[in-house]
């Protein structure tokens, strides 16, 4: 019988510890999209090691992307931050004249059948009765583009994109002359004030 200790595996050194964390932290940001088993092939550690690392010790969790009308260019971000400081400067100048002639406008798909929704049709009942029983209806498949176009005192204007029609430049040239007309008779004195229109929309040149 031997008197001396058998070798045996030691606890790895915090310094050894690091470089791991530090090794599965630069393939995550190497791709974003990288799986718990690609790094442990590439880093030799278990499923229950790579998991600790990236939670408890990176605190990463994986999540979906938020879904966003459109990603824009960084001209285009640097336009946008452009208009906005000045949209800030000029209602720190005048905040009623700033909101007086403000004009925004937004678009939505109107369904020719639109149901009510599950939590619409809820109805109140006893505990001993039975629940309320409805047929599941889907939107119909004809839908028109609805225009609204409005300022702080109200609706000014609504318009319904023709069938078959998609919205276009000319689309929105055709609806600033209609505005123009709207203005004219429902707030009147504002062409004259200035009108400021707010519309992230297509270009109207």
């Amino acid at each position: 019988m031997s008197l001396t200790d058998e070798p045996k595996s030691r606890r790895p050194s915090l310094t050894d510890r690091v470089a791991t964390v530090k090794k599965v932290e630069y393939l995550i940001l190497e791709d974003r999209r990288i799986t718990i088993h690609v790094i442990m092939h590439e880093t030799g550690l278990s499923y229950g090691s790579v998991w600790k690392i990236i939670h408890n010790e990176l605190h990463m969790s994986k999540v979906s992307a938020r879904w966003v009308p459109r990603l824009m260019a960084p001209l285009q971000r640097e336009t946008r931050l452009e208009l906005s400081r000045q949209m800030l400067t000029l209602l720190k100048q005048d905040e009623e004249d700033f909101f007086g002639r403000l004009v925004t406008m937004d678009e939505s798909w109107i369904y020719l059948h639109d149901p009510k929704t599950k939590e619409m049709s809820k109805e109140r009942k006893h505990t001993t009765s039975p629940p309320p029983k409805k047929a599941k209806v889907q939107k119909s498949a004809g839908k028109v583009m609805l225009s609204v176009i409005w300022n702080c005192c109200g609706v000014i204007l609504t318009d319904y994109l023709a069938k078959s029609q998609t919205i276009t430049s000319a689309y929105y040239c055709t609806l600033l002359n209609k505005l123009r007309d709207a203005l004219k008779k429902k707030r009147r004195g504002m062409l004259t004030k200035g009108v400021r229109l707010l519309a992230d929309n297509a270009h109207s040149s």
